[in-house]
């Protein structure tokens, strides 16, 4: 379903982009000492030169890509194409902090079957290819439906609010862990970093897609508020919030929001 060009293996794309995202790390680093633009300026600025070079890196492994990013829109969702977010935690990136991730997914019937989230500054990769498991760092990620003791709760911001933290008070032994981008939370769930990320907001495709295939590889739970599995949308917009979790927790969650 996913052909690479003659000559040119996955790993080998993997590496590009790798070297893409160092790329936009040395952009960070390198504009500390700078006059900082306003937000606005400066994410149209870094998510848009971030955006050609990895338009440009699909176009050189892949033929005749079709490809959808925050930063362009297709007027027809294609069959197959490819979807990504050259810089998912803009925020992060622009304060200055590691929380960023770049991720891609390639999309082939309304789902992803290939995905890989890059967070640079943390030198962490998350890659998934549809029934064929998830992987961290070149190893893979073992299903691990083990429900700690210590509950740990996964959001960005330096204590809980808001629906985190509801959840995180239900939970009498529970620890709150501080991290960046939607993408990167819920990449760490996936891998056993943490068992909960829980979030009522409004997000898109491209924020959620490569995590999404990520989790399932590994027997995760992505869904909505409701409880709803989380899919493609042609307006590429979800606003019933997210929750990504370990699939013993769902039903305890679920419980807890409905009160």
């Amino acid at each position: 379903m996913l052909k690479i060009k003659k000559g040119y293996k996955i790993c080998d794309f993997e590496s590009e982009i790798k070297k893409i995202g160092k790329k936009i790390y040395h952009w960070q680093k390198k504009r500390k000492h700078k006059k900082i633009l306003n937000f606005k300026k400066f994410k149209l600025q870094a998510d848009l030169k971030a955006d050609i070079l990895i338009k440009k890196c699909i176009k050189k492994f892949f033929d005749k890509p079709s490809i959808l990013s925050e930063e362009n829109r297709l007027n027809k969702l294609s069959k197959k194409f490819w979807l990504i977010d050259p810089i998912d935690g803009t925020r992060s990136y622009y304060y200055n902090f590691k929380g960023f991730v770049t991720q891609i997914s390639y999309i082939h019937n309304g789902k992803p079957i290939y995905a890989l989230i890059y967070a640079p500054a943390l030198n962490k990769i998350w890659t998934a290819y549809l029934n064929s498991g998830a992987y961290f760092n070149k190893k893979r990620i073992i299903q691990n439906n083990r429900i700690r003791k210590q509950i740990r709760i996964i959001d960005n911001y330096p204590s809980p609010t808001g629906i985190t933290k509801i959840i995180k008070k239900k939970f009498t032994r529970s620890k709150y862990i501080e991290s960046g981008s939607i993408g990167l939370k819920a990449a760490m769930v996936s891998n056993d970093s943490a068992d909960i990320f829980i979030k009522d907001i409004k997000f898109k495709d491209w924020d959620i897609m490569p995590a999404l295939l990520i989790n399932n590889e590994v027997g995760n739970i992505v869904c909505d508020l409701d409880g709803r599995e989380i899919k493609l949308s042609k307006g590429l917009k979800k606003n019933k919030g997210l929750i990504v979790c370990k699939k013993k927790l769902r039903s305890k969650i679920l419980k807890i929001i409905k009160k």
